[in-house]
């Protein structure tokens, strides 16, 4: 007798991480970033699993400049959903906002890795460059440029 009723919790559960959910991006429709970061918040507690709250969460922690918050957020998805691309640009930028340049480096490394359009390829490198340019090391900043650069050739 417990199973269905286990069952039952779960979808109702389900539910009110949904409902949650969607209440969140009513709220990101209106820019009341902190209304929707609550709603988020609410449907990662109804499902701790929930990829999309965790994402839209943290890309309203970013509009708030609260980047290690986002950053979190953006880890988060990325352990439940390791080819989450989204995820991995959102904590590059994140991570290039929090001065955080060797992680910002490495997301945008990663993404070239899982995603290979040319039109993709191109805003990577070019992010990489960013964060080479902070870092000061000019000369793989001047080579990422390049690499979009002709990126940008061969995309047109």
């Amino acid at each position: 007798m417990l199973l269905p009723l286990a069952g039952a919790c779960t979808s109702i559960t389900q539910s009110k991480a949904v409902e949650h959910y969607d209440n969140g991006r009513a709220k990101d429709d209106k820019d009341d970033v902190d209304g929707a970061i609550e709603e988020y918040t609410k449907a990662i507690e109804a499902d701790p699993k929930f990829v999309k709250a965790y994402l839209n969460r943290g890309i309203n922690r970013e509009k708030k400049n609260q980047y290690d918050a986002a950053i979190a957020d953006f880890t988060k998805v990325i352990e439940l959903d390791p080819k989450a691309l989204q995820a991995y640009m959102s904590r590059g930028a994140s991570r290039l906002f929090a001065n955080d340049l060797d992680g910002a480096v490495e997301d945008f490394t990663k993404l070239m890795e899982l995603d290979t359009r040319p039109a993709m390829q191109k805003v990577y490198y070019r992010n990489r460059a960013i964060a080479y340019e902070k870092q000061q090391k000019f000369d793989l900043a001047a080579a990422d440029e390049k690499k979009a650069a002709d990126l940008e050739k061969g995309v047109r």
